[in-house]
C-alpha cells in the first residue's frame, strides 16, 4: 500500500490557467475565460498561488510561461490548466495563441505556438513534487479560415512525477458546450471535485472521468496518463475539529445576566451596523462574529470589538439566485483549511460555498434541499436539517444525494420523527443532535441507530422548566450537557447529561430588548472562552454573556 504524501508546511502550491478564446481565424470559444478565471478562483480558495492569462496572443503566452517557470521550486505543487485551441502536429500538441492569423502554416507552430510536451518538461525540469497538466484543446472548429487542418490532440509523453489529462481522447474532439451556461464540461467537473478534502489526484480525477463520461453517454470520455512517483498524493488534506464548542466550561458555571451587544442593535436594517431577522451566526477562533443575515441576504461578519458596523463577505447583492447573490441565507460556518464559508442558501434550496476572503461568488456544492440549518464534524461531512422532509441529512462534499442520518419517517413526534428539525449539532461521536421545534424538544441520534432520544424538553410546549418552546440554536459541551436557546420561552437553558429539566443561564425575564432580556434567541455559540452569543432575532442584535 502506497504511502500518503501530504503537502509540507515548506510546499508551494502554484498554478498557471490559461483560457483562450477569441481567435482571429479560429471559431470563438464561449467558456474558456469563464473556465480559467473560475479555476483560479477554485485554487486560491485551496491556496494556490495563482497565475491566470486570458485571451493571449504569442508574445504574452510566452511570456507568462516563462515568468511562472522562473518562480516554480523544488518539491512545489503544480497545476497548469489551458482552455482553447490546440493542434496536434509531427507527434506534438500545440496550445494555439488568440493571434491565429500569423499560423500561416503548420511550419509555423513550432515558432507561434506553445508545445505543450516541451511546456511539461520544462515544468518538470525544475524539480517539482508534483505537476497535473489539464488540457482542454481538442475542440471542434471551422478550419475553413485557418492554415491549421487537424483536429485533436495526439499522445503526450508524461515525465515521472506528472498527472495528465485531456478533455477528451486522443484524436477525439468536443464540442463548445455547456450544461450551466458558463463552464465547459471538463471544467464544470474538475470545480465539482477539485476541493474535495481527503481524496488523491487520481481519486478526484477519475470521478471527473467517470462523471463526464457518463454524463455524455461516453460521447466525451477524457484521457489520463498517471506517472506520479509517490502513488497517493493529496491536493487539499483537512483535518477538521466537530462543531464548535467549548471543552471546559465548569458544570456550575455562570454567565453574567446582562448581555453586551456585539452586533447591530441599531434597529432592524440594510446598513452595515443593522441586520435584519438573522438566523445562524459562527464565532471564530479570534472571537470574530460571522452572522446569517436572512433577510438582508448576506452574510456579514463584525470583528472582534467593531462598533461601527460589519462588512459583507457573501451575498449583499440582492435578492437572488446567481452565483454572485443569496436568498434568505439561514445558517453558515466556517471551512478553515480551505478559508471559505459553507451557507446554507435557503430560499434557493441550495448549499453554498464561498471564499471568505475577497469573494465575490460562490458555488453551490449541495442542490435542491430545503434546507434550514447546517453543521460539519471531524471528518468534514456536513450536516443538513431539512424541514420539509423532516430530516437530517449527512453529505460528503461533491455528493448529490447524501445519506439520512435521523428522521424522515414523515411529520410526526415519534421517536424516530421530526416535527420542523432545525439547529443541528454533531459530537465527537458523531452523534447527532437536533432542536426539534415543533416538537417542543432536542433529540439525539447516535450514529447508527433508527430512532432518538429526548434530551431535553419533549414535556408539551410551555414555559416550565421540563418544557421548551420552539427550541433553536443548540450546543453540547464537553459533558454532555445540551444548551438550547428556548425560543418562545426567551431564554437560554442548560439540561445536563441526563437531567429531567433545565436550568435558565441567561434571560427568562420576558419578552422584551432589555440586556437581560430576549425577543426570540434563535442561533446559539460559545467562543474558546466559554463567553456565550445568542441571536436575538426580533431585537436584530447579537447579544454576548460573560
Amino acid at each position: 500500500m502506497s504511502t500518503p504524501v501530504l503537502p509540507s508546511t515548506d510546499t508551494k502550491r502554484r498554478a498557471l490557467i490559461i483560457g483562450n478564446g477569441s481567435y482571429t481565424n479560429l471559431s470563438s470559444l464561449s467558456y474558456s475565460i469563464n473556465d480559467a478565471q473560475d479555476l483560479g478562483e477554485k485554487l486560491r480558495m485551496m491556496q494556490f498561488d495563482v497565475t491566470i492569462g486570458t485571451n493571449l496572443v504569442y508574445d504574452q503566452m510566452e511570456t507568462i510561461v516563462d515568468e511562472f517557470l522562473n518562480i516554480i521550486c523544488e518539491k512545489d505543487i503544480v497545476i497548469f490548466f489551458y482552455a482553447g485551441h490546440g493542434v496536434q502536429w509531427k507527434n506534438q500538441n500545440y496550445l494555439l495563441p488568440t493571434n491565429d492569423d500569423e499560423l500561416t502554416s503548420n511550419d509555423m507552430l513550432q515558432y507561434h505556438a506553445t508545445n505543450a510536451g516541451k511546456l511539461l518538461q520544462q515544468i518538470i525540469a525544475r524539480d517539482p513534487s508534483t505537476v497535473v497538466f489539464l488540457l482542454d484543446g481538442s475542440y471542434n472548429r471551422d478550419t475553413s479560415q485557418s492554415a491549421l487542418k487537424s483536429v485533436g490532440l495526439c499522445n503526450i509523453s508524461a515525465p515521472m512525477g506528472s498527472f495528465v489529462v485531456f478533455a477528451c481522447g486522443i484524436g477525439k474532439t468536443t464540442e463548445d458546450m455547456s450544461n450551466n451556461d458558463r463552464n465547459g464540461i471538463f471544467t464544470e467537473h474538475i470545480l465539482k471535485h477539485i476541493a474535495e478534502s481527503n481524496r488523491t489526484i487520481e481519486e478526484i480525477m477519475t470521478r471527473v472521468c467517470n462523471d463526464i463520461a457518463t454524463e455524455t453517454n461516453e460521447v466525451q470520455v477524457p484521457f489520463c496518463i498517471n506517472s506520479l512517483r509517490h502513488g497517493q498524493i493529496y491536493l487539499n488534506i483537512q483535518h477538521r475539529k466537530a462543531s464548535l464548542c467549548p471543552n471546559d466550561i465548569h458544570p456550575n458555571a455562570k454567565w453574567i445576566q446582562n448581555g453586551v451587544t456585539v452586533a447591530g442593535g441599531n434597529g432592524s436594517g440594510t446598513d452595515t451596523n443593522q441586520l435584519l431577522n438573522s438566523w445562524g451566526l459562527y464565532v471564530d477562533d479570534d472571537q470574530s462574529i460571522l452572522i446569517a443575515d436572512q433577510l438582508n441576504h448576506r452574510i456579514i461578519e463584525w470583528e472582534c470589538g467593531a462598533t461601527n458596523g460589519g462588512h459583507v463577505i457573501a451575498g449583499g447583492n440582492g435578492q437572488g439566485d446567481g452565483a454572485h447573490q443569496l436568498n434568505c441565507p439561514t445558517d453558515v460556518i466556517v471551512d478553515n483549511d480551505s478559508d471559505s464559508l459553507i451557507i446554507c442558501d435557503r430560499d434557493n434550496q441550495r448549499v453554498v460555498r464561498w471564499p471568505r476572503r475577497n469573494g465575490r461568488r460562490g458555488e453551490t456544492i449541495i442542490s435542491n434541499i430545503d434546507c434550514v440549518c447546517l453543521t460539519m464534524d471531524n471528518n468534514g461531512y456536513i450536516y443538513l436539517s431539512d424541514d420539509h422532509k423532516h430530516e437530517i441529512r449527512r453529505y460528503r462534499i461533491g455528493e448529490s444525494q447524501g445519506i439520512r442520518v435521523a428522521g424522515g419517517n414523515g411529520c410526526g413526534n415519534r421517536l424516530d420523527q421530526f416535527n420542523e428539525p432545525r439547529y443541528i449539532f454533531v459530537d465527537q461521536n458523531h452523534s447527532v443532535y437536533v432542536s426539534d421545534s415543533a416538537n417542543h424538544r432536542v433529540m439525539k441520534w447516535i450514529e447508527g441507530s433508527t430512532q432518538g432520544i429526548i434530551v431535553a424538553g419533549g414535556q408539551g410546549k410551555g414555559n416550565d422548566l421540563i418544557q421548551l418552546l420552539f427550541p433553536q440554536g443548540i450546543v453540547v459541551d464537553q459533558t454532555g450537557a445540551v444548551y438550547v436557546a428556548d425560543g418562545g420561552n426567551h431564554r437560554i437553558v442548560r439540561w445536563s447529561n441526563g437531567a429531567t429539566q433545565g436550568h435558565v443561564i441567561v434571560g427568562g425575564n420576558g419578552r422584551g430588548e432589555k440586556s437581560t432580556q430576549f425577543n426570540w434567541p434563535f442561533g446559539l455559540s460559545f467562543d474558546r472562552c466559554g463567553n456565550l452569543y445568542v441571536i436575538d432575532l426580533y431585537n436584530h442584535r447579537v447579544q454576548r454573556f460573560q
